[in-house]
């Protein structure tokens, strides 16, 4: 089932639990956050016959998978393919509706990419879990833990207009924020490089064939520090790929007004179904 914050959508057999009452839930495994380590380890966890329960505090499902930037990974530089599992299966289904082109090999760094339209990510997760025995909270905000003798055993959400405790015999925190070590008190990695968040801009009805001839045209407009030694942005690598990066001294002479200084130091490319 999925849960909103006032009420609950019913899309499988399984009658949704732990909702709109001041009960105590147990779970087998919760997992706070659906980005995509929360939502891939819960479904595989429910696929092993685990009831599970999901907590995400905003509206859609995937994190940055639904940003539109395309999924690499997949493949090594040598095009070795490293990652399989559910995150192969996920492009797969997305291939079969037209919502993805597929695996593209290509002399970048990660060897190929999987782009995606980013607006099927959410439903096909959810279509996913309406498979197995598993619960999606959403709209919903872990504002508190249970926990006893150094272990977390549950968490307390808060809705719109309550508070709900939940308990399980796993907590797993994938909400990229470490907000259940934070609510434990305990230490967690930290680091001053940090990356922004990526602006993200889609484009409708571009003519695909005359951006890849400017490309081609203007082979030196376009970064090639990020492609395997001796790899070069060439017309077959243009043919081949969905995938670029303007080069930083070009987007330095792009003319700014006003008093906005920007701070952005590349502009990526990336071509995904329609």
């Amino acid at each position: 089932s999925v849960f909103f914050d006032d009420g609950e959508v019913k899309f499988n057999k399984k009658k949704g639990r732990g909702f709109m009452n001041s009960q105590i839930y147990d779970y087998d495994v919760i997992v706070v956050g659906a980005g995509t380590a929360g939502w891939v380890s819960a479904l595989s966890a429910a696929r092993m016959g685990k009831k599970v329960l999901v907590i995400e505090r905003r509206g859609s499902l995937g994190g940055v998978l639904g940003s539109g930037l395309p999924i690499h990974g997949f493949f090594d530089s040598n095009q070795i393919q490293v990652v399989k599992g559910i995150a192969e299966e996920f492009v797969e289904i997305l291939k079969k509706k037209g919502e993805s082109l597929g695996y593209h090999m290509t002399d970048l760094w990660f060897g190929g990419i999987a782009c995606i339209n980013p607006a099927a990510v959410t439903p096909t997760i959810i279509s996913l879990f309406a498979e197995v025995d598993a619960s999606l909270l959403m709209y919903a905000q872990v504002v508190d833990i249970l926990i006893k003798e150094d272990r977390v055993y549950g968490v307390v959400v808060q809705e719109k207009f309550q508070k709900l405790t939940y308990t399980g015999a796993v907590i797993i925190d994938a909400s990229g924020d470490a907000i259940i070590s934070n609510f434990a008190k305990k230490k967690t990695l930290t680091s001053d490089l940090i990356q922004p968040p990526s602006l993200v801009i889609r484009l409708q009805n571009v003519d695909i064939k005359k951006l890849k001839d400017h490309i081609k045209a203007t082979p030196g407009a376009y970064v090639d520090w990020r492609m395997n030694p001796g790899k070069k942005v060439d017309n077959d690598f243009i043919d081949k790929t969905e995938f670029f990066f303007l080069h930083p001294e070009l987007i330095e002479k792009i003319p700014y007004t006003g008093e906005y200084s920007p701070f952005i130091n590349r502009f990526m490319f990336t071509m995904t179904p329609d």
